[in-house]
C-alpha cells in the first residue's frame, strides 16, 4: 500500500473501533449510574436481591437465545444430527421440555 492508502485504512479502522467502543463505554457508565440509583432507593437488602435476580435471569436467557450465542452453537449441531432424524427429534424434545 502507498502511504496515503495506509493512512486512510488506519482512519477507517479507528472509526470502526470507536463505533463499537464508544456506545459500549456509554452503556457501562449508564449502568453504573443505574446501579447507584437502585442502591440509593432500594438499599442492599433482600428486596434488592430479589429485584436483581428478577431482571438478571430474563436478560441471561435473552443473551443466550436472542443475541445468537445459543443459536450459533445449536444450528451446526442440529444440522449435523438432522441426517439421523431420530436424534434430531430427541434433541428438540429435550430442549422443549426444559
Amino acid at each position: 500500500m502507498h502511504m496515503m492508502e495506509q493512512e486512510e485504512h488506519n482512519r477507517k479502522l479507528l472509526r470502526s473501533a470507536l463505533a463499537v467502543s464508544a456506545p459500549t463505554l456509554l452503556s457501562r457508565i449508564f449502568g453504573f449510574f443505574r446501579d447507584m440509583i437502585q442502591a440509593y432507593y432500594m438499599g442492599t437488602g433482600r428486596g434488592m436481591d430479589a429485584f436483581t435476580i428478577a431482571y438478571t435471569v430474563p436478560n441471561l436467557l435473552r443473551r443466550l437465545t436472542g443475541e445468537g450465542a445459543m443459536t450459533a452453537a445449536f444450528i451446526p449441531v442440529f444440522t449435523q444430527q438432522k441426517k439421523e432424524k431420530s436424534i434430531a427429534e430427541k434433541l428438540i424434545q429435550k430442549l422443549g421440555n426444559q
